[in-house]
């Protein structure tokens, strides 16, 4: 299992990944994180 959390601070944004990194996390990464960091890109 593979999640991922994100954590806004001032002039940042944390990325905290937990688990394996196999073709699931990969799919996971490519749909789901990807774009939660560029819709929270410049808040």
């Amino acid at each position: 299992m593979f999640n991922f959390t994100l954590q806004n601070e001032p002039g940042r944004l944390i990325v905290n990944l937990e688990g394996d990194l196999d073709i699931e996390a990969t799919e996971i990464i490519e749909e789901e994180l990807i774009v939660k960091i560029q819709n929270s890109s410049g808040k």
